[in-house]
């Protein structure tokens, strides 16, 4: 009897170190467990379903892309290709977010493509057209011309930059040989009657500008009917997005839109540092890569002391600062998700921070205004992208 009393007394302390409930112990049921969220796995003490081991003392929940984290497997958990970087969910290098349940792997040339990012990721010559405005579409070159799922190379001499000692009104330089003649259209800057007349005739070179020569309060150079913050070409008079200047590719008849050398258009932003000075389409600000030769482009992107973000990029609520064509584009950018306020971005609900609202009550960036394709479900974004006519005399 006293035998077994001594292997009880030495068995019992063993039996409490295995037994004890922490995560790695020994169980044989789930009420052994206790260490919360967790449960009795094939005899061994573990984490839940979707809940991560961390420190081997806790089982922290699963989360999603943009959401604060402790362990890796928090993210990965939820999101194949995700990381806890800095504590929050991300995708790994290489992949791109996509709302905040996928990475993306780069898309190739003709696959299915959710943002133009997510095409330049695998070619920077190539760029999502969208099927459907803003939801997915198919990677394309710029210039149509493909290789397998490559673009091919097409060099193109850089366009002369303009000269002239006229400051022209929004920004958008004569072109040379435009002093003499070629079309003006209303609101620019101008030399000659001529050149006025040439785009509208009811119109004529007034203080350097094209103004109508009978106003009627509806149309003149004050008052040209393009949606605000549009590019307007020279000589059509058609306007075009801001995100379309300077990005490679001309959309105005007279290629204006890309003279993106020394002298920028208005619309544009200024690589102010680099030797020989380029314009690069304002799209490009704050979007965590640098296409300035000199990377000025991604310089005070932090609002850290709440002082603002750059012009044309959007605060997250974090302080980072993103493109501002990145706004309600139905992708999640923000690490917190605050570019995509469901009620601004579906108009069905209040809106804080609307920069283009849309005919049905929808928040849009200003970079669907003009931009050839249907950004707000109603079309109202592709509406005034054509100058007015002036009365006639």
């Amino acid at each position: 009897m006293q035998q077994i009393l001594v292997a009880l007394f030495l068995f019992i302390p063993r039996a409490l170190a295995e037994f004890g409930g922490g995560l790695g112990s020994f169980c044989q049921l789930d009420q052994d467990c206790i260490t919360q969220n967790s449960r009795c796995n094939h005899g061994i003490c573990a984490c839940l379903p979707y809940y991560a081991t961390f420190n081997n003392t806790q089982c922290l929940q699963s989360t999603l892309l943009g959401m604060p984290c402790q362990t890796s497997e928090q993210c990965w958990q939820k999101v194949a290709n995700s990381t806890c970087a800095a504590g929050v969910c991300r995708c790994n290098k290489g992949f791109l977010q996509f709302r905040r349940h996928t990475c993306l792997i780069p898309a190739r040339v003709g696959e299915v493509c959710y943002s133009s990012t997510h095409c330049k990721m695998w070619d920077p010559e190539s760029h999502c057209d969208f099927l459907i405005p803003k939801l997915f579409g198919r990677c394309t070159c710029r210039d149509g011309q493909s290789l397998r799922d490559r673009c091919q190379r097409v060099s193109h001499a850089p366009p002369s930059p303009p000269r002239n000692k006229h400051r022209p009104h929004s920004g958008d330089a004569l072109r040379r040989g435009e002093e003499a003649e070629g079309p003006v259209s209303l609101g620019l800057s101008c030399v000659t009657d001529k050149q006025c007349a040439a785009a509208d005739a009811n119109s004529r070179c007034r203080g350097g500008i094209c103004d109508c020569v009978v106003t009627n309060g509806t149309c003149s150079a004050a008052v040209t009917g393009c949606h605000k913050g549009t590019f307007q070409c020279r000589g059509s008079g058609k306007c075009i997005s801001w995100y379309l200047v300077c990005d490679g590719r001309s959309d105005c008849p007279g290629g204006e839109d890309e003279q993106c050398r020394e002298t920028c258009p208005r619309t544009a932003f200024r690589c102010a540092r680099s030797r020989p000075h380029v314009c690069i389409s304002a799209g490009l600000r704050c979007n965590g890569s640098p296409d300035c030769p000199a990377g000025e482009d991604e310089v005070n992107c932090r609002d850290i002391a709440n002082r603002g973000c750059p012009r044309g990029t959007y605060r997250c609520k974090d302080g980072s600062c993103i493109g501002g064509h990145e706004f309600c584009n139905a992708i999640l950018t923000c690490p917190d998700g605050s570019d995509e306020p469901e009620g601004a971005c579906n108009g069905s609900g209040p809106a804080h921070y609307c920069p283009f609202r849309c005919a049905n009550g929808r928040c849009r960036s200003t970079a669907i205004a003009c931009s050839g394709r249907d950004g707000c479900g109603d079309n109202s974004d592709e509406t005034n992208c054509q100058i007015c006519r002036c009365p006639k005399v």
